[in-house]
């Protein structure tokens, strides 16, 4: 679990190099194309813009919406090869949520990552599957984009306007091809391997090829979106032309580490789209009505459903924590404080609640504490009884200082009434203070 942990937390890593980057590739755009801003004229893109219909603007939202659901995909191949026990609606949606926040904020993939493991985890993923799974995503993500580009190069359509007269285009295009052979062979590269994919099990072949497929079909909706816009505003404008701009532009976007590429996505995207016959104010206008659809609606959507969600459970919490006390209280769950030596028959209780909670998982996957009759006979274990049966339980250590009480072992049956686990532990700290201690600590087993 551990080196999980550390192979996620390389992905946080190199922050000065990577603002060293975004520095210099904001500064080699700014310079290079600094004079195609001096022939704008924004009030006729605001006029443009004021212009377009009510229906075309509802297409472009329900084009926006249909293009970025395809970021779901990636979930639900991880929910069937990885068997996660969440139905595919619920993996719909957290890969919505995820992928259109990260879309929008970026980070190289850390924020949608942190915010998949917590809706994971909400829905019973364990920490150490939420973590593989991100991994995989965040590895796989740009698999489909190398493949557009490497069609770039076998001469599908043009990219010799854009990179004529600039290397750095090139190399960061030939870089991201690259990585498409690297995606394959990252478990097989003993340093790569140590790096990246440490104490995770091999994956199947079909598995990346489920994800790589799943990236293409991220990166055609996203590319075909951005086409079609730019098309509506510069009608002149052919597919074969556009396609090379965006696939440049958002290459330079994603390196930058900026949110959602702001800045440099933009600034190339523009000088492409003038390059190619549009005009400075089709093209300004064709690129914020991409970002509003594509990036900062679903982003607003998405950010909505996940407040919506927090108060729900917040809500629910106290809701299930108040019937919980009250279960106590009327005698329907029994609370209880019980001290060694135990005898056998109750360590069978306890052990065939930890074996539940535990399910498929190793015993000695977490750090500190587990289930052992030797170490449970060192102190106090508070227990839960409904209908005479234990349901919960945890272990109580009292620490050197005769202040502090830690709970190391917390665990329950999976059919337990709502609340239960949160009317134990405010039972147990409570028990605590009654007993003079003043801090309490929870372990993580």
């Amino acid at each position: 679990m551990k080196r999980l942990t550390k192979n996620f937390e390389n992905y946080k890593k190199s922050k000065i190099l990577k603002v060293c980057l975004t520095i210099l590739i904001s500064f080699i755009l700014i310079y290079e194309f600094q004079n195609e801003f001096k022939t704008l004229n924004f009030p006729q893109t605001l006029k443009i813009l004021r212009n377009v219909e009510n229906i075309t603007i509802v297409i472009m939202f329900i084009s926006g919406m249909t293009a970025i659901s395809f970021l779901t995909l990636y979930d639900l191949t991880i929910k069937k090869y990885l068997s996660l026990n969440i139905s595919y609606s619920k993996a719909f949606k957290i890969g919505w949520i995820s992928g259109s926040i990260n879309n929008f904020i970026g980070l190289g993939g850390l924020v949608g990552a942190s915010l998949r493991t917590f809706l994971y985890e909400k829905e019973d993923v364990d920490t150490k599957t939420a973590i593989i799974s991100n991994i995989y995503i965040v590895l796989s993500n740009i698999t489909g984009l190398s493949i557009l580009i490497l069609l770039g190069f076998l001469k599908l359509y043009d990219f010799s306007p854009l990179l004529r007269n600039n290397k750095l285009y090139t190399i960061v295009l030939i870089g991201f091809v690259l990585y498409l052979p690297l995606y394959f062979l990252i478990d097989k590269i003993p340093v790569l391997k140590k790096k990246f994919l440490e104490g995770m099990e091999p994956v199947s072949l079909k598995f990346k090829l489920s994800m790589i497929s799943s990236s293409i079909l991220d990166w055609v909706m996203a590319t075909l979106f951005f086409t079609g816009i730019i098309m509506f505003f510069s009608s002149n404008l052919t597919p074969k032309e556009i396609i090379p701009i965006y696939l440049v532009s958002i290459t330079l976007g994603i390196i930058s580490f900026l949110p959602s590429g702001l800045g440099s996505f933009d600034i190339s995207a523009f000088a492409g789209l003038k390059l190619i016959g549009a005009t400075s104010e089709n093209a300004l206008a064709g690129i914020m009505i991409y970002r509003l659809f594509y990036y900062i609606v679903p982003w607003t959507f998405s950010m909505l459903l996940f407040l919506s969600k927090l108060i729900q459970e917040k809500g629910k919490k106290k809701k299930d924590l108040r019937l919980a006390n009250n279960k106590v209280e009327s005698g329907e769950l029994e609370f209880k404080i019980l001290n060694p030596p135990f005898d056998k028959k109750l360590f069978n209780q306890l052990k065939e609640v930890s074996d539940e909670w535990l399910g498929k998982r190793k015993e000695r996957d977490f750090s500190i504490g587990w289930f052992d009759e030797s170490y449970l006979n060192r102190s106090p274990i508070a227990i839960i009884k409904k209908d005479d049966k234990i349901i919960a339980f945890a272990n109580l250590m009292p620490l050197y200082d005769n202040q502090s009480m830690s709970i190391d072992l917390m665990r329950s049956k999976n059919d337990i009434p709502s609340g239960t686990m949160d009317a134990l532990f405010i039972r147990l700290m409570e028990w605590s203070k009654s007993q003079g201690y003043t801090k309490y600590i929870v372990s993580t087993a």
